[in-house]
Formats: structure tokens, sequence, C-alpha cells
């Protein structure tokens, strides 16, 4: 149910009105967990009998179809599709979709979601996405999908990106063979340059901390920013399993430091925005921003000593 405020501000939101059980789950007391599954959500494509994560005779036979049909040249894939322009993977995807919607729709409806109340969009995907649940999932696939978000969106890229690549110079600090190099890009979409009027968004990526980078969320950032009237700054930082969480941190406190140092950014004005296991960094970052002005020095953590000396005891950002 889409519902106007009237309030004059022009802003709807969709407001849920469904009293079903997926929405507002008040499942009598009686029934244990393994009955409410079967007889309230609609699980494994409405096909428990036949499908199951556990069922391990399933499991074998699409083990063996993945290693005869798509492993062998799924690598070579990725590089493939990677290298084609980004508005011809996003019109792939898109017309895929378009066709795809309806025939689902026409077929299947609403009997594969967890249930039937969810939107048809949401049964589709739940179709189409169910099956990964079978297949081990590689980093390279975590790196390949995540490249890929910006895939996802219409957004027609129009601010102005400039790509980040400075030498903090933070020699006779740094005895621990840590790169001084900040790298990403930083998207123009606020139009303010002045001190005390400029806001930015710092911008991490999620991933598990072993996937996703700037170009997968140049397109949602970008977005956003538009929407807000600010700056996005997306930071590149390593992952694991080829480098360490201290580095991680390193990465961020360090892009941190060049926002505030580099390009004079009020700390109050940088909104720190963390996408799942980005949001752990972008907590530990506060803390220690917190703990540095607090005491002088940040303790909680094993690189401590060194990622004290990046951190200036600023005002928090928001």
């Amino acid at each position: 149910q889409v519902v106007d405020p009237q309030d004059g501000s022009g802003v709807t939101y969709v407001k849920n009105s469904s009293a079903a059980p997926f929405f507002n789950p008040r499942a009598p007391t009686n029934m244990t967990p393994k009955e409410i599954n079967e007889k309230v959500l609609n699980l494994n494509l409405g096909l428990s009998f036949l499908l199951n994560p556990d069922n391990k005779i399933v499991r074998f036979l699409l083990r063996i179809f993945m290693q005869l049909f798509v492993l062998w040249y799924i690598e070579y894939f990725f590089v493939a599709w990677n290298m084609v322009p980004l508005p011809t993977r996003r019109w792939i995807a898109f017309t895929a979709w378009k066709l795809y919607l309806p025939v689902h729709k026409l077929i299947l409806g609403r009997s594969t979601g967890i249930h039937r109340d969810a939107s048809l969009e949401y049964h589709a995907l739940t179709t189409f996405m169910y099956w990964g649940r079978y297949f081990p999932v590689s980093v390279p696939m975590m790196r390949f999908a995540l490249h890929n978000l910006d895939m996802a969106t219409d957004n027609k890229e129009t601010s102005k990106v400039e790509e980040i690549a400075i030498d903090m110079k933070i020699s006779g600090k740094n005895d621990y063979g840590q790169p001084e190099m900040v790298t990403g890009s930083y998207i123009h979409s606020g139009g303010f340059d002045d001190y005390d009027e400029k806001k930015v968004i710092f911008w991490i990526y999620g991933g598990a901390f072993l996937a996703g980078d700037v170009e997968g969320n140049m397109s949602p950032a970008e977005q956003t920013g538009k929407a807000c009237g600010v700056d996005v700054f997306i930071p590149s930082y390593r992952l694991l399993p080829e480098s360490e969480y201290d580095d991680m941190l390193w990465d961020i406190f360090l892009s941190y430091r060049y926002l505030v140092e580099t390009r004079r950014v009020k700390p109050s004005n940088i909104v720190v925005l963390g996408i799942s296991s980005g949001a752990g960094l972008a907590s530990q970052l506060l803390q220690a921003i917190s703990e540095r002005k607090r005491t002088g020095k940040i303790v909680h953590y094993p690189a401590a000593p060194y990622l004290a000396e990046i951190l200036k005891p600023d005002d928090m950002p928001k």
C-alpha cells in the first residue's frame, strides 16, 4: 500500500498491510519450528519433497553437472564478460529479466518464494537464485558477482569522477612496511567545494572481506550521492586471503585521513557508510577515531601502534 503522508514533502512510502504469517509471524505457541517451516513457510521452491540442500544425492548430481558443464570454463567467461562495456552488460541483463519475469509469472507465479504474499519479482528471483545453495561459492565467483553490482541499476552516470592515486607520505611514522598510497574514486555529485559546505559520503563496500571493488559500487554510489546532494569517495582496500584484516584497517584509516588532510573535508561533514562487511570496517574506524580523540591512542587492535599514527584526534564524522 503506497501512502502519502500529506505533509507537503512529496515523499511517499510503502506501508505493508498484510496480516499473513510471513509479515506478522505469530505462529501458534504449540507449533514447533519444524511445523512452522512445513505449514507456514514455503521452503525449497515449494518442492521440499524433492529438493533439499541436505539431500546428498541431489548435491552429488548437481556437483557432477557443475564439473562437466560449468567449472572448466567459468573463469574464462568471467574474463570475457567483464570486457563487455557496462551499457551492453546492463542491456543484456535487463532484457533477460524482462523476458524471464512474464514467463515465470505465467508458469510458476507465486509458488516458489518463501510466502505467497511476497511480490512476483521476489518469487522469480528466488527461483533463479535458489540453486546457488547447492554449489560451493569460490572467491573468484564472489568477486565476479560483486564486480557486476552496477549492472543491476539503470542509473545514468553523469557526475565527474576523479580517479585517486596519491602517496600520503607519512614516512617517519610508518615503520611497518605498509603502503602509503590511497587509491579509489571520488565522485563529484554534490556541487559544493567550500570547506564548511562540502559533504562527502565515505563509501566502504562489502563482500565478506573476500570480495567487492570500487568499480562494482560506482553506479549505486553515484546514484546515492546525487539523491543526497553530496560527493562520494569510494576507497579501494586490500582483501582476504591475499592480505590480513589489519591491512584492510590500514587502508580504510589512511583513506579517511586523505579526506580530512588532503581534500580538507570537515570531519563533521563526512558520512561514513559501510555495506555488509564494510560496515564492520566503518564501525572500527569510528571506534578508533573516538578512542583516539578521548585518550590519544588506540588499544583495541593488534595493529594499534601504527593505526594510531594515521588518525588524528579530529572531530567525529557522522
